[in-house]
């Protein structure tokens, strides 16, 4: 139900803004205030993403994919995300939405950094997009960091 409440008003919300900037900022806006009105659910939620109840974890992971994937739909239609496929925006997308719950804990739990809490997370989201955008055209330094192998420490 959470999940259902928290996703309607999402889509119209972001559909109806021009910017990638400004629609980052909004829906941030959206999910904080939506938090807001709704601590103590939101607080036991995002904690028990990790917790020991397995159809609790399962019910939240639900409802991240549905929120990450109406997201994902939305950059496509809206055409937000030049060049990004749908495999990576979809998996940008869930990023996006698991660190914006785990960021309801510090701006419910911090009233007097809201402000801060809020630039960083738009910062993070437009860095993560802005930076797959920029591996997928292909530019130097892009290419450079995407493309260096994971080595384990010897």
């Amino acid at each position: 139900q959470l999940g259902k409440e928290l996703r309607a008003p999402l889509q119209p919300l972001r559909r109806s803004l021009i910017s990638r900037e400004e629609n980052a900022v909004r829906t941030v806006e959206l999910v904080f205030d939506f938090a807001k009105a709704q601590p103590e659910v939101f607080m036991v939620g995002v904690r028990e993403l990790y917790g020991a109840s397995k159809p609790v974890r399962e019910a939240l992971r639900k409802v991240i994919d549905e929120v990450a994937g109406d997201l994902a739909e939305d950059m496509r239609v809206m055409q937000i995300t030049p060049g990004l496929d749908d495999k990576t925006a979809r998996e940008l997308a869930e990023v996006v939405v698991v660190q914006t719950f785990h960021s309801t804990l510090d701006y419910l739990e911090h009233p007097d950094q809201r402000a801060e809490i809020l630039r960083r997370v738009v910062q993070f989201i437009n860095a993560l997009f802005v930076g797959a955008m920029a591996i997928h055209a292909g530019l130097p330094l892009a290419t450079m960091v995407s493309t260096q192998q994971l080595k384990k420490p010897e």
